[in-house]
This record gives structure tokens, sequence and C-alpha cells, in this order.
């Protein structure tokens, strides 16, 4: 079975056009800005960010007037994932965070009639970031937790730290890679997700010139979302961050005004 987008089904006529973004911030406040400055000139601006490893103080995000931030909160624990909407979506669906008393994963529900042109009132987004866990084949998040099984249109953002040949299959896979990959991959293939990346597209360059190039940033649609996939792409500028952003398009008939440019509200942290 083909993971890719290359055997996604061809989705309803032009129309609106959801885009969402991914990245993996390092907890940099600088690489926080650059991405939030490179929408001004994004021919589709997102109207929600899904971020991985955000720059966080005291357990407080960074604020953008023209966005609402959410994130998990954990007793001891920093947000290791967030989301921004867009004001105006939230003016025109219902946006519901779903938290699990993890830090690492969380879940957005957007609920609206007819969204996507269907019958259909609910879009669940997965946001997380797992990282090794106490050995080489266990990440923090497990299959199980990452991929749901979903009759509703659902996406899976995140930055996996798995390797498999699907996502990247010009790299030399070891067995260790190879086993701790298969697991989230079967999981996908039982459920019906589809990845959406570009096979062959790295999203990670790291800074250290001895490291190979990779792909840990994935992005998986269900089966109820995959014809209203359009695009993956990463074709936002670099922000300083060793993770490139991703840009996921989808078609909806959702009319919202595009994101303003950006007017930065800074915490002052100095006075915290």
């Amino acid at each position: 079975m083909s993971y890719t987008s290359k055997s996604l089904p061809p989705g309803p006529g032009p129309g609106h056009i959801l885009s969402i973004v991914q990245h993996n911030c390092v907890g940099s406040w600088d690489v926080f800005l650059s991405l939030f400055n490179s929408f001004a000139l994004a021919k589709n601006p997102p109207l929600i960010v899904c971020l991985q490893d955000p720059p966080v103080w005291r357990n407080r995000l960074p604020s953008h007037s023209g966005f609402t931030s959410f994130a998990p909160s954990a007793t001891g624990r920093r947000p290791r994932v967030a989301f921004y909407v867009f004001k105006s979506l939230i003016d025109m669906t219902t946006i519901t965070p779903i938290f699990t008393g993890r830090s690492d994963i969380a879940t957005l529900e957007i609920t609206a009639p007819s969204l996507f042109g269907t019958t259909m009132e609910r879009f669940h987004i997965i946001n997380c970031y797992s990282v090794w866990a106490k050995t080489i084949m266990e990440r923090t998040i497990a299959p199980t937790l990452a991929l749901p099984f979903s009759f509703f249109p659902t996406l899976l953002v995140g930055d996996f730290n798995i390797h498999h040949p699907s996502a990247d299959p010009l790299r030399k896979h070891n067995s260790s890679e190879l086993k701790a990959s298969f697991r989230y991959f079967s999981r996908a293939a039982e459920y019906g997700y589809s990845l959406l990346n570009i096979p062959g597209v790295h999203t990670r360059f790291p800074l250290q010139g001895s490291s190979r190039s990779s792909v840990l940033d994935l992005s998986f649609a269900s089966p109820a979302l995959v014809r209203f996939f359009r695009e993956w792409a990463t074709d936002l500028p670099s922000t300083g961050s060793d993770h490139v952003p991703i840009s996921i398009r989808l078609a909806h008939q959702i009319i919202c005004p595009p994101p303003p440019a950006p007017n930065w509200v800074r915490t002052d942290w100095s006075n915290l």
C-alpha cells in the first residue's frame, strides 16, 4: 500500500483553500518571529499554525495580534506543542482544544456546518512532538495515541523522530530505524491514513555538517480527509530552525479573510 500523495484521489473542483503550517521552532523566539513574519508574503497565508517545541517562558507562549494560541498545560512541564488559530476563523467556526494531560500532544477540533462542502461538521488536527524514549525502538508518543481511528476528517502533523522509506526512500535505513518506524506506518495503513509528505523532500537539515538531512516531520490524512487534500509543500523561507516549515493546503468552503500583516505583541518576560 502506498502512503504518498501520488496515490490520493482527486478532490472537488477549485474552491477556497485552508492553509495549515507545521513547524518545529526548537524553542526559539527568533524562529517563531521569522516564521510569522514570512506569512505576510505567503501566497496562501495559514489560518492554523501547528508548532512543535514552541518558545515558552513560565508556561506562557509568545503572542501575535492576529492569532489566538492554544497549548496543553501539564504540571511541571512546559508545552511541547501549540496551535495558533487566525482570529477570523474562530469567529466563523467553533474551535475546541482537546488536551489529555500530556504536554507533547494536543488536538484541535473545528466545528462548523457543512465543512469542506459536505454534511460533515467536525475536523480534527492532532499535533505531536515525539522524541526518543527509554530504548532506541521507543518514542514518547505511541502509535495508538498518535493515529486514532476516525470516521471524520483528521489531520495528524508533528515531529515524530522516526525514519521510514515511504518518507525518505533514498536514505539507507538501519534495522533499528525500521523497527522504530514500522509500528507507526503499520498503524497508519491499518486505519487508512495517507502520508502527505512528498517522498525524499527533507524536513530537517542539521546545523552540524557531520549529520545527515532527514525526514522527521510527517503529515498524515485520515480517509475522510484525503479527498480534500490539495498540496504539501516546503515553500516558506527558512526560519533559522534546523527544521523547515511545512505548508498543507486543503479545499474547504469557509470564506475567511487572509491573516493581516504582522503586528507583534511581544511578551515582556523580564517583568514576569
